[in-house]
């Protein structure tokens, strides 16, 4: 008598009509004609029927080749009372899903596919929004609900189980060419990374949510240009780009931004009770954590110009005013265009509005700022993120080398003399 493994996919273990307990307790049958040893078990559904298993450990089979010749090998599991099958094109493949299946099982991390089948991406991306809002700082936040349009346009209508590297491979060639908003110029490479960053952080949050199994964005390579130049510019560009800003509040902002390196957002949420004119010689302002991309507070000191640039912006009576309460704490229409019709005026190919803070950092090591003070004055959490300026400090690399050579004056001179047999 010949027992019946279950069709492929999912079958009740107990009870139900031809299925057994377990792989382990097949009964084997005579020896199989298409493979030496072994036992043959009777196998129906699944496009399988009137076909052989050859098992070949328990939970191992081996299938009868296809009509392209090659041999096919099956992984069976039992999963929360239920078969679950899988097959391979290699017996290695099969045993090492096996192996890898019985550990998830042990240590209860192994997801059932049935999940990734039957969650929608839509209801994952509303999840991950959720959880965007409350665990990341509000301007991260609308980014990821910027992305999560492209991600519902482009996937939407797929379940979590359907989209596969292929796929997020295609959906990065596809935001490569797409058009920026309001403009015909495609998006920077940068910002499809930033995208494909935030896809790869939602699959990880329902990895950990025992959604799916699997990450399709790791298997994707970003774009991510080996060497990047960071635009900066010179003071005549700068005084340039003053002059082409007839707006007041843009000008005294584009001048702040330079003087104290602040980040855009950094510079669009500062408020009245963050400057403390007490301070120094002309007074400092506060970036308070919550509103710092580390996460960490910093003070910046105000130089004469970044003074006089508060000087000419009126003061709000509450001390939660916005210094910049002329945008509302968005980049809104008022300061980016005007900044983009400057930018434009005074040819200056490549600027944006970061570029005011590689402006500051290179402005302070061509001054020759230590790059630890650069570090603490821009927020850098990574002292390699400031090395980026290095090259920029005056002769650098000749005073390091000349530091050495003073060093080993103060030393003692290995040399051999001509009267110890060295060379004359």
């Amino acid at each position: 008598m010949r027992s019946r493994a279950p069709a492929e996919g999912h079958s009740k273990a107990h009870g139900g009509r031809g299925v057994i307990a377990s792989a382990d307790h097949l009964e084997v049958g005579s020896p199989s004609a298409w493979g030496p040893g072994g036992g043959t078990v009777g196998v129906k559904g699944g496009g399988l029927r009137g076909t052989t298993w050859r098992r070949l450990e328990p939970g191992l089979y081996e299938l009868p080749p296809g009509k392209d010749g090659k041999p096919r090998f099956a992984a069976e599991w039992v999963y929360q009372g239920r078969k679950v099958r899988r097959r391979f094109p290699t017996v290695t493949l099969a045993r090492q899903a096996l192996y890898a299946v019985r550990g998830q099982i042990i240590e209860g991390r192994y997801i059932d596919r049935r999940k990734e089948a039957a969650t929608p991406f839509n209801e994952a991306v509303k999840t991950f929004l959720q959880w965007s809002e409350i665990n990341t700082r509000p301007t991260t936040h609308r980014r990821d609900k910027e992305f999560a349009a492209g991600w519902v346009a482009f996937f939407g209508g797929k379940t979590l189980g359907e989209i596969t590297p292929g796929e997020v491979e295609r959906f990065k060639t596809a935001e490569a060419v797409r058009p920026r908003k309001g403009g015909i110029r495609p998006i920077c490479k940068k910002s499809v990374d930033n995208s494909l960053a935030r896809l790869k952080r939602l699959f990880n949050l329902c990895i950990e949510s025992g959604l799916c199994s699997l990450n399709p964005v790791s298997r994707v390579k970003f774009f991510r240009p080996e060497s990047r130049k960071d635009r900066f510019l010179s003071p005549e560009e700068a005084e340039t780009l003053l002059a082409q800003t007839s707006e007041p509040t843009v000008r005294a902002a584009i001048l702040f931004s330079i003087h104290t390196g602040l980040r855009l957002g950094e510079l669009l949420s500062l408020t009245w009770a963050d400057v403390d004119f007490s301070q120094g010689a002309f007074g400092q302002i506060t970036i308070r954590a919550a509103r710092a991309k580390g996460k960490r507070s910093r003070r910046v000191p105000l130089d004469r110009t970044a003074r006089q640039a508060l000087d000419s912006l009126p003061r709000g009576i509450r001390g939660d005013a916005l210094v910049f309460q002329r945008f509302g704490g968005r980049y809104n229409s008022c300061l980016r265009k005007t900044f983009e019709k400057a930018v434009k005026a005074a040819d200056l190919e490549g600027a944006s509005w970061h570029t005011l803070r590689h402006t500051s950092a290179s402005w302070l090591v061509m001054a020759g700022t230590p790059l630890v003070i650069v570090q603490r004055i821009l927020g850098h959490r990574a002292i390699e993120t400031t090395l980026r300026y290095a090259h920029l400090a005056p002769g650098f690399l000749e005073e390091a080398v000349t530091a050495l050579d003073r060093f080993g004056k103060k030393s003692v001179n290995m040399a051999p003399s001509a009267s110890e047999g060295g060379t004359p």
